[in-house]
Order: C-alpha cells, then sequence, then structure tokens
C-alpha cells in the first residue's frame, strides 16, 4: 500500500502456498517478502494498522504472469 492513511503494523498474504495467512517479512529497505514464495495463483494480501484497523484485497493472477510487474489494489484504510 502506498500512502497508507495509518501506519503498518504487518502485512499478511494468503495464497496457493499458504492457505492461511502467514506474516510477509519486512526488508531494512521496507520492501515485504515471502521467502518461499506466494506459488502461481491469486492472493489475498492484508494490512493490518497500528490502530487495529485491518484492510484486505483479493488479486487475480495476471495472465501474462507478474515477473517484474506490480499489481493494484482498490482501496485504502478508512
Amino acid at each position: 500500500m502506498r500512502n497508507a492513511r495509518v501506519p503498518l503494523a504487518k502485512v499478511e498474504a494468503q495464497s496457493k502456498n499458504h492457505p492461511s495467512f502467514i506474516t510477509l517479512d519486512r526488508g531494512s529497505d521496507g520492501t515485504l517478502t515471502d521467502a518461499s514464495g506466494f506459488g502461481k495463483g491469486d492472493f489475498t494480501i492484508r494490512l493490518t494498522a497500528i490502530d487495529g484497523t485491518q484492510y484486505s484485497d483479493h488479486f487475480v493472477w495476471p495472465s501474462s504472469g507478474i515477473a517484474g510487474g506490480r499489481v493494484q489494489g482498490a482501496g485504502n484504510f478508512p
């Protein structure tokens, strides 16, 4: 999420490789990663703000693949 209205406490992903949400690791440069990978397929990102507010967005895997690409969510925290 860019320009989050509330600072993030954690970011989680649910995907083909992770049927339950897992917390993504935050790198020293601010990137968020999953060392084992999401797996090819649709995925959901869940953001939790420092005030406990959560926002989730579901993404459909692009037919052209995702390597080097960017996906765009539909919203922000209220």
